[in-house]
């Protein structure tokens, strides 16, 4: 602001016109070379009373710019703003909007499908089609001891990791402890311990059930500012649709481990001691 050509207009707010310019058109600190300009002129492309921009155009010949193609040069400039404007908001909008159908399909697959197996096949296969992403993780809560286990999906069903997911110094786990889904363009850290593949940026949605986190789910990629706000918005849609089957699971490995066991100490019962 304030330097050279541009910056002269930027800061003055007014445009302004040399009719035989006879320096190194380099001084303007415009042009990365000589170019033998003889003559030009700028204006500034303003929203309202708010600066966006500057108009500048340029000529090997002298006198070319007169008074009257300065107004025509501002009018450009209005009309320039006025593209400009309209293409902040469709760039805007098009990070605001998520596309329902592909969504509203996986809805109904989701009703369709048997138990929490069911439902974990399906985000692996179809999460996809709503956010494009390199890789999925999910953790859901032990009702044994409240700590979060990765799940994976295996012919076999799912299955759970041995050890619990660290809730500090990753990102799943920040989405777990702050019951929050995030937006991470620029990833700075680890999304879950063990994974040492370089993902660029990260997005990531608790499943919550009265009031309580009982899973969360994770979507990477290996390109920065791969995700839009919109996608928080969709993959915390989708959480909520997993909510259902996840407690489900929760309750059932709650109930078989309390098979057994006194339900207020959960020490064993005296028909298990004697048995």
């Amino acid at each position: 602001m304030g330097h050279g050509l541009v910056g002269w207009v930027a800061k003055h707010e007014r445009p302004t016109l040399a009719k035989n310019f006879r320096y190194d058109t380099t001084t303007l600190q415009f042009y990365s070379k000589n170019e033998d300009i003889k003559s030009f002129a700028a204006a500034p492309v303003f929203d309202g009373d708010r600066l966006i921009g500057v108009f500048t155009v340029d000529s090997k010949e002298q006198y070319v710019f007169t008074d009257k193609k300065i107004k025509l040069l501002n009018e450009f400039a209005q009309m320039f703003a006025k593209v400009i404007v309209a293409g902040r908001k469709r760039v805007r909008l098009s990070a605001e909007v998520m596309d329902a159908a592909p969504l509203a399909e996986l809805a109904e697959s989701f009703a369709a499908s048997a138990g929490f197996d069911g439902v974990a096949r399906l985000l692996r296969l179809k999460t996809s089609s709503v956010i494009a992403h390199d890789h999925l993780e999910f953790a859901v809560r032990s009702p044994d001891d409240g700590s979060f286990r990765l799940a994976r999906v295996t012919g076999a069903g799912v299955e759970f990791g041995a050890e619990p997911l660290p809730l500090t110094h990753y990102r799943l786990g920040w989405v777990i402890s702050q019951s929050r889904a995030i937006l991470a363009p620029q990833l700075d850290a680890p999304v879950v311990p063990g994974d040492n593949r370089r993902w660029r940026s990260f997005i990531g949605a608790p499943v919550v059930i009265r009031n309580e986190v009982v899973a969360a789910l994770g979507l990477m990629s290996r390109r920065q500012g791969a995700f839009r706000p919109a996608d928080v918005k969709t993959l915390t849609i989708l959480a909520g649709l997993c909510a259902s089957p996840l407690a489900e699971l929760y309750h059932e490995r709650l109930r078989r481990g309390l098979v057994g066991r006194d339900p207020l100490t959960g020490a064993r019962d005296l028909r298990s001691l004697l048995g």
